[in-house]
């Protein structure tokens, strides 16, 4: 999770700060010397910069990677009030943007791009060689069936909803514990992506479980039935039927079984909603792809949506 998180910081930052086009105007200004140098095309990257800068300073979760880029000496108010007057001063090209002052600004950028590429590689290279599920140790290999890659905002999505998702089954075992989350041990990028993770051994049994159950349902086509059979399904998950035996016991109460158990309903359906399977059950032949028989499962369920 850190590392996506980490890799995720530094391409908004690399974003928002406009790296790309601060090295790429720089480039191409400083191969000619212009005299006198005009301004008006730098001037506009440069204010927009420096305020996404001020906004992201203020947030807490990007304050600890600003600081490790040390960006606070590259947009010190002053030394940034000096950049501003240099590129309206008249002088040459040469005279401005071969100073310290812009020197320093130009390598400043040029690392956070170069971290930003090396921190996307080394993240989408990191592929253990365990690749198969193995239960009884709590490793459970997911695909995310795409014709394209993810994005990162795609990747974060999915494991918020598969950290909830896992949180959620921990607690609804074992109620009295500290929930569990996932750890990731792999992540292969490509048309489809291999998400593999670590959790709790019963833990990720429940999780394999509660994906067959769903997707028995889904092949066997109880979704084209009335609602009340889509009901009996989500009653009948075998972990909502522990989730109860719990509230019984008196090891949850009757509120904390209402969240677990919605969350549980939600983060599940939001996963096969983004294609999210179990590998072993994406190795299954069917008649159909299991892209296309998602994609009829949910213009199904759009003309038969929960009544609530």
């Amino acid at each position: 999770m850190q590392k996506l998180d980490f890799t995720y910081q530094l391409e908004t930052i690399s974003k928002l700060l406009r790296s790309a086009d601060v090295v790429r105007f720089m480039n191409e200004i400083m191969e000619k010397n212009t005299n006198p140098f005009h301004g008006v095309g730098i001037t506009s990257i440069l204010l927009e910069s420096k305020s996404n800068y001020d906004s992201l300073a203020k947030e807490e979760s990007f304050k600890s990677i600003l600081g490790i880029l040390n960006s606070a000496e590259a947009y010190e108010t002053q030394r940034f009030s000096e950049m501003i007057n240099e590129v309206h001063s008249r002088k040459s090209t040469f005279e401005i943007f071969y100073r310290s002052l812009f020197s320093s600004f130009y390598a400043f950028h040029s690392g956070i791009m170069k971290m930003n590429e090396i921190s996307r590689k080394a993240f989408f290279d990191d592929t253990p060689a365990k690749r198969e599920d193995d239960l009884e140790t709590g490793y459970i290999i997911l695909e995310i069936l795409t014709d394209q890659p993810l994005d990162l905002d795609g990747y974060l999505k999915v494991l918020d909803l598969l950290r909830d998702l896992v949180e959620a089954l921990s607690k609804s075992i074992f109620p009295q514990d500290t929930p569990s989350s996932p750890k990731i041990l792999l992540l292969d990028s490509g048309s489809s992506t291999n998400l593999g993770i670590q959790t709790g051994i019963e833990t990720a049994k429940s999780l394999f479980l509660m994906f067959k159950e769903v997707w028995d349902w889904i092949v066997n086509k109880k979704f084209y039935e009335q609602h009340q059979e889509n009901q009996a399904l989500l009653e009948n998950l075998a972990v909502i039927r522990q989730i109860k035996e719990h509230q019984e016991a008196g090891y949850l109460t009757d509120d904390e079984g209402k969240e677990l158990t919605h969350k549980i309903k939600t983060r599940v359906f939001d996963l096969v909603d983004l294609n999210v399977l179990p590998k072993t059950i994406t190795k299954e032949k069917f008649e159909s792809s299991h892209k296309d028989i998602l994609l009829n499962y949910r213009e199904i369920k759009k003309l038969n949506p929960p009544s609530g």
